[in-house]
This record gives C-alpha cells, sequence and structure tokens, in this order.
C-alpha cells in the first residue's frame, strides 16, 4: 500500500487535477452538461491511451534514439523543474491555455497527460514496476475525473484564492520531484559510466 501511495502522489502531483480547475471552467462551463460529460470522457480516454502507450513502449522509443533513462530522468526533471517554475512565477497558468479549441487535444493531452505526467511514469517504471504505476496512473486519471466533473462544486468550495494555492504547493512539489529526478539521473549516469 505504501508503495502505490509513493505513485500515486508523485503521479497525482504532475497531473495537478485541481491547478487545473479554472481552466477546465473556462473552456466548458459554458457548454451543456451532456457534451461536458463527452468531452471529458473523451479527455480521460485520450490520456489514458497516450500514458499507456509511453509507459509500455517509451522506453523501446528511448532506445531506439539510443537515449538511456538516466538521460531522460535528467531532461524530464529540468521539464518539471521549469513547469513548476513557469507555473509558480506566473499569475495565471497561461502556459497551459489552449489556443483554439478544447477537448482531447488541449484536455486530455498535454494538459492531463503531459511531459511532467510523462516524466513521472517513467521514474516510476524503475522504481515500482510496470502494475503499480499503471495503477498509480489509472486511479489518477479517475481521481482527475471526479475533480472535473466536480469542479463547479470545488471551485465554490475552495474558491479561486484556495485553488491557487493548492496548485502553488502542488508545483513546489514537483520542483522537488524535477530535482530529485536530475540526482538520480546524474547517479545513475555515472555509475553507469564507471
Amino acid at each position: 500500500m505504501h508503495v502505490f501511495l509513493t505513485a500515486f502522489i508523485q503521479v497525482a502531483v504532475a497531473i495537478d487535477a485541481l491547478g487545473l480547475v479554472p481552466l477546465y471552467l473556462s473552456m466548458l462551463d459554458h457548454l451543456p452538461p451532456k457534451e461536458k460529460k463527452y468531452i471529458l470522457r473523451n479527455s480521460l480516454l485520450a490520456g489514458l491511451a497516450i500514458g499507456t502507450l509511453f509507459l509500455f513502449l517509451g522506453k523501446i522509443f528511448l532506445n531506439l534514439l539510443g537515449i538511456v533513462i538516466s538521460d531522460f530522468q535528467i531532461a524530464g526533471g529540468i521539464i518539471l523543474m521549469l513547469i513548476g517554475i513557469l507555473d509558480l512565477t506566473s499569475e495565471e497558468k497561461t502556459q497551459r491555455k489552449p489556443s483554439e479549441s478544447w477537448g482531447v487535444v488541449p484536455l486530455g493531452i498535454p494538459l492531463i497527460v503531459g511531459p511532467a505526467t510523462i516524466s513521472v511514469l517513467f521514474l516510476l517504471i524503475d522504481q515500482v514496476g510496470y502494475l503499480m504505476t499503471l495503477l498509480a496512473f489509472g486511479a489518477n486519471l479517475l481521481l482527475a475525473g471526479l475533480v472535473f466533473h466536480y469542479s463547479s462544486n470545488i471551485s465554490r468550495v475552495l474558491g479561486k484564492d484556495g485553488i491557487k494555492a493548492i496548485s502553488k504547493v502542488t508545483m513546489l512539489l514537483l520542483i522537488a520531484i524535477g530535482i530529485r529526478m536530475v540526482r538520480l539521473g546524474i547517479i545513475d549516469a555515472f555509475l553507469n559510466n564507471k
């Protein structure tokens, strides 16, 4: 159970569903409930498909490119740190706003399953294995679906400032996970080169 919770928390921090609530509401709140439900379902399915694809085929793809996991850990860690730093220093999540449309592409990918989530999934494969990583990822997609489904209620209870505060703390954790990934990648690179 401890292993699952560790993996679950890391994926939850990467997805940051609560931090996406204001964006989700601005994109879909004006739509009829049936259409919102359809878009949310498709977004979660697209996120599941892309995340699972990277989970099982990502290392093969990296090997074809000649990239070892420590390279990806360092690059992924830097991306996580930059996402967290940009998010902490910006007033709104402007880097996450879609340009023209919503649905599967901006909501499912890259908002729910983007570089941060994929980087954490790669890290977790080595830490807890494929099955536990997949379970933690699936549980987080369900959690994200619930958060978005009840986003209007959550927004009323927490308020804009409450959601923003939770999102900022989440971004601090994301930066810490990024630093850990870089550290583990550097250690792994030095150990495997000896």
